[in-house]
């Protein structure tokens, strides 16, 4: 702090032992040396009371990044969210079904297509009803079954 070196701080010491004298020396060391304990002390517990603040100043953004967090978790439901996208999945795999039923033709024949001279045409057996569900739709209802909506299984 100071830049003393050792020839000035002997300079210092003649000069006090002449101005105080060499019997009243000790006393002024140690009232000096008490004032200097003094100063460290209140220094000390400055410090220590600006850590204090520092660190309940830290606790003051971390709890209110908690509550943010929590108002943001609060606001997303993943489970709805999740259901809602199964629905919309639903939905259009039911407008794609009802497209496909209505198109002619069978396993992608189209109506213009005509067989071939001399050839015999056997149309195809009816699909059963788990043939008839799409995979898609297949996809759609495990989804809700997963998402714990048992209704449209």
């Amino acid at each position: 702090m100071f830049n003393l070196d050792w020839t000035e701080l002997l300079i210092i010491a003649v000069i006090a032992v002449l101005v105080v004298g060499p019997k009243e020396l000790p006393g002024m060391l140690r009232t000096i040396g008490q004032y200097v304990g003094k100063m460290r002390k209140v220094a000390g517990e400055f410090r220590n009371q600006f850590d204090q603040a520092m660190k309940e100043a830290e606790l003051d953004g971390v709890q209110q990044a908690i509550k943010d967090t929590k108002a943001v978790v609060n606001q997303v439901n993943p489970v709805h969210e999740l259901k809602k996208a199964v629905l919309e999945a639903d939905t259009t795999v039911k407008e794609i079904s009802k497209t496909v039923d209505e198109k002619p033709g069978v396993n992608g024949a189209t109506a213009s297509a005509t067989p071939a001279v001399g050839a015999t045409v056997t149309p195809p057996p009816p699909p059963t009803s788990e043939e008839k569900r799409t995979v898609a739709q297949r996809a759609a209802d495990a989804w809700k079954k997963a998402a714990g909506d048992e209704s449209g299984a």
